[in-house]
């Protein structure tokens, strides 16, 4: 599959994106460059290869770079953080409401 000029319009469009012609004509060629080595992955034959959860790390192996504690650490500038933010209230950021209540 290739990302035709027309593709790249019409998702600028749903995006509202105002793109020049130079624009248009970097990210035709960079989806479809994208969309190039996405096939050159998927022609890779991986049937032999067994799945893994972290390549680092075998099942009989212990992680050789364990994490650290958790620690509180005392934070001195909460005052200077809260007054970048649009809204806070005692002392929490504020944030609109996304949730409904039931």
């Amino acid at each position: 599959m290739a990302i035709s000029k027309e593709i790249v319009e019409y998702t600028a469009k749903l995006a509202r994106l105002e793109l020049s012609e130079m624009e248009k004509e970097l990210y035709f060629h960079q989806l479809n460059n994208i969309l190039d080595f996405i096939n050159v992955i998927n022609s890779v034959n991986v049937n032999n290869i067994s799945p893994t959860a972290n390549t680092r790390i075998s099942s009989s192996e212990k992680a050789s770079t364990p994490l650290r504690k958790d620690e509180i650490c005392p934070f001195e500038e909460t005052q200077k953080i809260l007054s970048l933010a649009p809204k806070s209230e005692e002392n929490m950021f504020k944030v609109p409401k996304i949730i409904e209540d039931d």
